[in-house]
């Protein structure tokens, strides 16, 4: 009675499958009782209020609306590049599939790339970010989430940082001590789980499922090191 308000579809499904028969609009909310649903009731068909979601066929469909509106024809640099200057390998080089800032990117932006659509983004927007190298200190499994993992980082600062990182089904957290990593170092902090993040690491997305890969280093840099 109280949910209908605010979603009426799941407080009519509630109350049919509770075995009540009464109209349900014709409730007043200030005459409920405790106990009031007599022993003995027979409820009705029980089935999911909010059934799970196929993610194969979800993102099929999101792969299936970016194809509609990919534009038919390239946008050539020629095209967009300010006369007198020839920009440097940082301004043209495609952001990849880790895009932080993308929002100011337009539609006549778009052109097809590996993984379909590339939102190029200004180099003012890519400055910005302030990714920083990081030390893996310390890893732990976070208390009734299974994806999540608490990681302490040294990104050269007083303290290490705290990260959670949604890569538990695919890291052991013991064998992530030591590693160097690239972190998100001004991203606003916020809370999940109870603990509060202060930072983000970077990973690639593989395969259907998104398998998240860790971004490195093949050569021994320095923690706090700045990506440029």
């Amino acid at each position: 009675v109280l949910l209908y308000p605010v979603m009426p579809e799941a407080g009519r499904e509630i109350y049919k499958q509770l075995g009540l028969r009464d109209e349900l609009t014709a409730t007043d909310p200030t005459k409920l009782t405790w106990g009031e649903l007599q022993a003995g009731t027979q409820i009705g068909e029980v089935k999911p209020l909010f059934p799970r979601v196929d993610k194969a066929k979800t993102m099929e469909e999101i792969r299936g609306q970016k194809s509609e509106t990919r534009p038919s024809g390239r946008v050539h640099q020629s095209e967009t590049r300010p006369s007198g200057r020839v920009p440097d390998a940082a301004e043209t080089r495609p952001s990849g599939r880790v895009q932080p800032s993308g929002q100011h990117a337009t539609e006549a932006d778009a052109v097809p790339g590996a993984e379909g659509v590339i939102n190029y983004i200004d180099i003012t927007d890519f400055a910005r970010i302030d990714l920083r190298v990081g030390e893996v200190r310390s890893a732990e499994r976070v208390p009734k989430a299974d994806k999540l993992l608490l990681i302490s980082v040294d990104i050269g600062e007083e303290k290490p940082r705290q990260i959670l990182a949604g890569i538990a089904l695919h890291y052991e957290p013991e064998k992530l001590v030591g590693r160097k990593i690239v972190v998100v170092a001004n991203l606003k902090p916020r809370k999940l789980r109870g603990y509060e993040s202060q930072g983000m690491l970077l990973a690639a997305s593989v395969g259907e499922e998104g398998k998240p890969v860790i971004a490195t280093f093949s050569e021994d840099v320095p923690n706090g090191a700045r990506l440029k």
